[in-house]
Parts: structure tokens; C-alpha cells; sequence
């Protein structure tokens, strides 16, 4: 089971200078709007033209992830 955050987010676009609406999806949850639009940031879900102005909405789900045992093996990293 993988929780996510589904953020909707007011950005700027510096090149057109306006206001565009975002959908992103974040890996995990966060306290409050700064963290998720720091991890917007730092994840580089957006180009570097545009700059998260406003967390707009922000909704956590939980859901079931499966892959055949060969494709884990393949992508998977070792833990000693």
C-alpha cells in the first residue's frame, strides 16, 4: 500500500507572466501547504519557470501497488 498527496496548486509562469492551475502527485503525506509546496520543489514536478504561489487543494490516498516477482527483482535495490 502506497499513500500519496494529490495537490492542486495556483503557480506563477515567469516566461508568460501569469497564473496557471496544477495537478501534481506527491509520494507520501505532509503536515501543511509550505511542505507540500516545498517537495513540489525539491521533487521538480514543475519546470523552473513556474513558481508555486498557493496550495489550492490537497487530498491523501491510499492505494494497492502490484508487479509481477521478476520486474521487483529487476528494479528493486538491495537492502543489507
Amino acid at each position: 500500500t502506497i499513500t500519496s498527496t494529490k495537490a492542486v496548486v495556483l503557480a506563477v509562469d515567469t516566461v508568460n507572466e501569469n497564473l496557471v492551475e496544477k495537478t501534481v502527485i506527491l509520494p507520501r503525506t505532509y503536515k501543511d501547504d509550505h511542505a507540500i509546496k516545498k517537495a513540489i520543489t525539491k521533487l521538480k514536478l514543475l519546470p523552473e519557470t513556474m513558481v508555486v504561489s498557493k496550495v489550492k487543494e490537497a487530498e491523501e490516498s491510499e492505494k494497492r501497488y502490484s508487479m509481477p516477482e521478476e520486474r521487483f527483482v529487476a528494479h528493486a535495490d538491495i537492502i543489507d
